[in-house]
């Protein structure tokens, strides 16, 4: 039935609507975390060192790819949505792999399509340029690898699906979980190994060599630039910070980031998915077993530790889940006579065929009708990223050659599109970060020595920041009130533009 023609024109009509549905994300304003990234890439470019000339805390791969984005596209929105959204295509292209290894050239294609569908979805904020968009793709190669490589006994494959992983995971920490699926099953020898040695015969050896590969070159990479202990510090210890400072990890419980927030996806995004997916691990457990779909299973599962382990339920994190949810879905379609009872199964069909009617209500005028601006605050429940962008556009009219701005927010986005070098090494300033201890300073003060020694001639007030009474009081006694932004009122935490007195 699926000659290899048809497969190749499906694919290519599948990546088609795959963009297609893109369109309306590409000039939709940069979110705090892209513009982060995006700083990062920047001061890559200008010869610095993640960390240790300027603070974040995630794996260093992905300040690599928004270099790579700026430096081949430049520092502008539809640069970085663009390369995005070709990105995401060959993680599409990863789990039509996966999925015709596991259901054949059918099940290849029901997961692509539906990938194609669900992976870019407004709530899950799937157009964005996270680390979960970045990190899905070595994440779905890695298992598409670590398949190919347990059938055909070769340890090429195992060693591919392990330098893979390690990949995901200077990307993304979660993607660690992923790793472990691939490593309990990797403890089998592998289906043709007879006669062969240590390295063949079980993958585990091969794999886990693998992982190591990209995190000893960033390891590496930071200590020959005399940065290792802040990129441990910065990409692991602090972190703990950040969770602590997060609500209770109980998420079952939580109703501002729980189950509540995995029911508000399901009804507005994504819905189909996760009942098909309910059932497919059922019936892959305890029904239609085989080692492939058991570790499809286990794998979907994992990502769903993952995405759920932060306590704090960002759209975003469920980027990760996407492709195993797509997956357990196309199998679960392939193999929907397996549910043997007919009540059951219209039950089933029903809650399916509701769930897609809300889902495209609610999906519709983010492709229809909202501008990129509106679609920026419908995802994210704040203007703060539409009004970031209107203060960059208006700054950049004011700016002469040499001025330089400071922004006392949780905004970098406006120093990324400015091309603007930060006064300090922490470029941002947020609640969790309020605690000196892990630091090894009070950040408002380093930020304030930075802004007395450059003294740049702009400041930007936001409104995501907590309180800094000596960074306030030098800044209201140097700075004048430039400009109120049309349409924004100026309040206790509202947004303003400061210049220099003279």
């Amino acid at each position: 039935m699926f000659t290899r023609r048809r497969v190749v024109l499906f694919l290519f009509l599948i990546l088609i609507l795959q963009l297609a549905l893109r369109i309306p994300f590409l000039a939709e304003p940069l979110e705090r975390d892209e513009g982060g990234y995006g700083y990062m890439g920047q001061r890559i470019l200008a010869g610095e060192v993640p960390y240790r000339d300027a603070f974040d805390h995630k794996p260093p791969a992905v300040y690599f790819i928004y270099a790579f984005i700026v430096k081949c596209f430049g520092n502008t929105v539809a640069a970085v949505r663009g390369f995005t959204a070709f990105y995401a295509l060959f993680t599409t292209l990863a789990v039509f792999g996966t999925g015709y290894l596991i259901f054949g050239a059918g099940g290849g294609l029901l997961s692509a399509l539906l990938y194609a569908l669900y992976s870019g979805t407004p709530m899950i904020q799937g157009s964005s340029a996270n680390t979960e968009t970045f990190m899905a793709l070595p994440m779905c190669l890695a298992l598409f690898c670590f398949i190919l490589g347990g059938r055909k006994g070769d340890k090429r494959w195992m060693l591919a699906a392990g330098v893979l992983s390690g990949l995901a995971f200077m990307m993304k920490q979660v993607a660690a979980l992923n790793f472990l699926a691939l490593l309990f099953f990797s403890f089998k020898k592998m289906d043709n190994s007879e006669g062969k040695g240590w390295m063949d015969k079980y993958p585990i050896l091969p794999l886990s060599i693998g992982f190591l590969v990209f995190p000893l070159i960033f390891i590496a990479y930071f200590w020959l630039n005399r940065a290792l202990a802040d990129f441990i510090k910065c990409a692991f210890l602090i972190n703990r910070t950040y969770l602590a400072a997060s609500p209770s990890p109980v998420f079952f419980i939580d109703p501002r980031y729980g189950l509540d927030s995995i029911f508000k996806i399901m009804a507005s995004d994504n819905g189909p998915l996760w009942v098909l997916s309910i059932f497919a691990a059922i019936l892959f457990l305890f029904g239609k077993k085989g080692k492939d779909r058991l570790l499809l299973v286990i794998w979907g599962i994992l990502s769903f530790v993952g995405m759920a382990s932060g306590s704090l339920f960002f759209g975003h994190y469920y980027i990760q889940l996407v492709p195993a949810l797509c997956l357990l879905s196309a199998g679960m379609l392939l193999n929907w006579k397996e549910i043997k009872t007919p009540a059951v199964r219209v039950l089933a069909a029903a809650a399916l065929l509701l769930l897609l009617c809300i889902n495209l209500i609610s999906l519709y005028p983010f492709y229809f009708f909202y501008t990129p601006n509106q679609i920026s605050i419908q995802q994210y429940r704040t203007s703060d990223f539409v009004v970031s962008r209107v203060v960059a556009n208006e700054l950049a009219k004011l700016m002469r050659p040499g001025d330089r701005v400071f922004v006392w927010s949780a905004q970098p986005e406006i120093y990324f599109y400015l091309g603007q070098k930060a006064p300090s090494r922490y470029f941002y300033y947020i609640y969790w970060m309020k605690d000196p201890r892990p630091f090894g300073e009070f950040i408002p003060d380093a930020m304030l020595r930075g802004l007395m020694e450059e003294s740049p001639r702009f400041i930007v007030r936001g409104n995501y920041s907590p309180p800094a009474p000596r960074l306030a009081d030098w800044i209201m006694k140097n700075y004048n009130l430039r400009d109120e932004l049309s349409g924004w009122k100026i309040g206790k935490m509202g947004w303003l533009i400061g210049e220099r007195k003279r």
